[in-house]
C-alpha cells in the first residue's frame, strides 16, 4: 500500500519465529511379520532441531529425538476382524520441551513465551472391533 511504512528492529532482523525449528522430522516404519500373519512391528523417529526461545535468537532450546515402539495385530473374534494395538511411545523417556511459542495468538511476544513439558515414556494398549 502506498504510504505505509513498516518498522524493523534491527535486533529482531531475519531472525527465526519463536519455537520454529530449522529443521523437524518424523519417519515411521512398519514391518508385517512375514511368520505370524496379521502381526505388524512398528518403529517411529521424531526429530526437532534446535528452535529460538525469544525474538532475538539469544536464547535457543534444544532440540529432541525421539523413538517410539509399537506392534498391531490383526485377527478374528466370532468372525469380527479386531486390531490389537501396543506401544511404548518415547522409549528412551527422554525430558524435552515439545511447543516454544510466543506469549499469545498473535505472534507477538510480550516478553512472555509459552513452553510445555514432552511426554515422559508411555504405554498405550488398546483393541478395535470392526462390526
Amino acid at each position: 500500500m502506498p504510504g505505509l511504512r513498516t518498522h524493523r528492529l534491527a535486533s529482531t532482523n531475519d531472525k527465526i519465529y519463536v519455537g520454529a525449528p530449522k529443521i523437524k522430522g518424523n519417519t515411521l516404519f512398519e514391518y508385517q511379520i512375514p511368520a505370524v500373519p496379521g502381526l505388524v512391528a512398528i518403529l517411529n523417529y521424531q526429530f526437532t532441531g534446535p528452535r529460538p526461545g525469544n525474538d532475538t535468537n539469544s536464547l535457543m532450546v534444544a532440540g529432541y529425538n525421539l523413538f517410539d515402539l509399537g506392534a498391531r495385530y490383526t485377527s478374528a473374534i466370532a468372525s469380527l476382524p479386531v486390531t490389537w494395538r501396543f506401544s511404548v511411545d518415547n522409549i528412551a523417556d527422554r525430558h524435552y520441551w515439545s511447543t516454544v511459542a510466543p506469549s499469545n495468538l498473535t505472534g507477538a511476544n510480550s516478553g512472555n513465551l509459552l513452553a510445555h513439558f514432552g511426554s515422559p515414556r508411555t504405554v498405550l494398549a488398546s483393541a478395535s472391533v470392526h462390526f
